[in-house]
């Protein structure tokens, strides 16, 4: 396979066949060097040589009381992962000045838990508050599970520039995957964050994994559930299984598969969508302003 040849077919304009994709995919390690060369030509055509930066912060890790089957952060996983109770304001806001510093956009609050309790919410809206005083062009994003209208309402006040929710999987799915969540429970978070904000300052997002078994016909159905309740960015990955303890993979899904549901979720309305093998729920976040509503060209 000519690396070269095709970085330069893509530079004019065409696109890589299947067959292309795959055998990228499945370059041995000692054409490593050329395939990142080829693959650098391109990247520094449409984005130069810089990176957006982006700085997550898990404020509350390994406590989480939900247990779903694909995720390590659950009370009942028996793992090494660090476990510790809310942080402090004065941590968090540390962690803004740790992306500052590094000249980060976007500085991502998550938390490791069913939904944030008074106290918590207190603490991570305090947080925002101060980092909004000292860092008034940094974004913030969260991921803090369940949120009621009043929750929505001060995260924004406080600062809160985004609000994320995945539904993770298909309807179907859902009691398998996410064994103690409601499918349209988390349909209804998203739709009360998107409420407090109608003016579109303020973005709401969800993700899916593939390969777990779905259906094509459930995921665009999801596309549909998730317009319906005013999401704007999707983002669509492959499930990667952490551990032998933690569900199968059922199916890799295949990139132009992922293609194929980023045009269907563009057609139907989604403002930024991202999908592919290697997407995760931040994947390219910078690429979306809310206030825009556009993506980057």
């Amino acid at each position: 396979m000519n690396w070269k040849l095709i970085s330069e077919r893509v530079l004019d304009g065409s696109t890589i066949t299947p067959a292309e994709a795959l055998a990228i995919l499945e370059s041995p390690d000692e054409v490593l060097l050329e395939v990142l060369q080829g693959a650098y030509r391109i990247r520094k055509k449409h984005f130069g040589n810089t990176v957006s930066l982006h700085l997550l912060r898990n404020v509350k890790s390994g406590k989480c009381p939900e247990d779903c089957a694909f995720c390590s952060q659950s009370t009942s996983a028996i793992n090494d992962v660090e476990r510790y109770d809310m942080q402090t304001v004065e941590s968090i806001v540390e962690g803004a000045q740790a992306a500052v510093d590094r000249q980060a956009k976007r500085y991502c609050v998550v938390s490791s838990t069913r939904a944030p309790n008074p106290s918590e919410l207190e603490t991570i809206c305090e947080a925002a508050i101060q980092i909004k005083q000292k860092h008034p062009g940094l974004e913030i994003c969260s991921s803090l599970g369940l949120l009621t209208e009043e929750k929505a309402r001060k995260l924004k006040e406080a600062g809160v520039n985004r609000f994320n929710h995945n539904l993770e999987t298909v309807e179907r799915l859902t009691p398998l995957v996410r064994s103690r969540a409601r499918y349209r429970r988390s349909l209804s978070v998203l739709g009360k964050a998107h409420a407090m904000v109608p003016d579109g300052r303020v973005s709401t997002k969800s993700g899916i994994m593939l390969g777990l078994g779905e259906r094509e016909e459930e995921v665009v159905q999801v596309f549909d559930d998730l317009l319906a309740h005013q999401v704007t960015v999707l983002t669509m990955g492959q499930y990667l299984r952490p551990t032998v303890k933690h569900l199968p993979v059922v199916e890799y899904v295949r990139p132009e598969k992922f293609e194929e549901f980023k045009r269907i979720a563009e057609e139907k309305g989604f403002r930024h969508v991202a999908s592919g093998p290697l997407v995760r729920s931040s994947y390219r976040a910078a690429d979306f302003k809310p206030e825009s509503g556009r993506r980057k060209a």
